[in-house]
């Protein structure tokens, strides 16, 4: 099925849905699952550092959307999450259009990190944000930043 697709720019564009994909836009799972994989194969060999801590790692939790640990009395939830491309997306439409969707990223990013902890069934104790922008000046800009924080 073929539709007209309005971009930001102003011009119509005829596009297949189907070229619409995390790996058309440069993002290849493939290769980015791999690399998880591997990191995950490597942080399994640190597993039994968490018995210095009475600490332990319930089975078969690798991989899901949060790491669990399980002390005597409960269990304690992590996740680490970015703002990766969306953050992006926003800046090519704050610098086209003068709107700022900062905030709708950051709220994104917020939903997700409680939804990866509701996934294991955990609920937030804090979230906090990690922006990794290698440059203070990228919040200069008061109203960007703003909506960000």
């Amino acid at each position: 099925m073929r539709r007209q697709l309005a971009f930001w720019d102003g011009f119509s564009h005829t596009a297949g849905v189907s070229k619409l994909n995390y790996k058309a836009a440069g993002v290849d799972y493939d290769v980015l699952d791999a690399f998880k994989r591997a990191c995950q194969r490597a942080a399994a060999t640190t597993t039994g550092n968490l018995t210095r801590h009475g600490v332990t790692e319930p089975s078969g939790i690798r991989g899901e959307s949060a790491y669990l640990v399980e002390t005597p009395t409960e269990y304690l939830a992590h996740v680490e999450e970015a703002l990766g491309t969306k953050v992006l997306v926003a800046d090519v439409l704050y610098k086209l259009t003068g709107q700022s969707f900062y905030r709708n990223v950051a709220l994104d990013d917020v939903a997700t990190i409680a939804n990866d902890l509701c996934a294991v069934g955990a609920l937030p104790v804090s979230i906090a944000m990690y922006a990794a922008v290698g440059d203070s000046a990228y919040f200069s800009d008061e109203r960007g930043a703003a909506d960000l924080a």
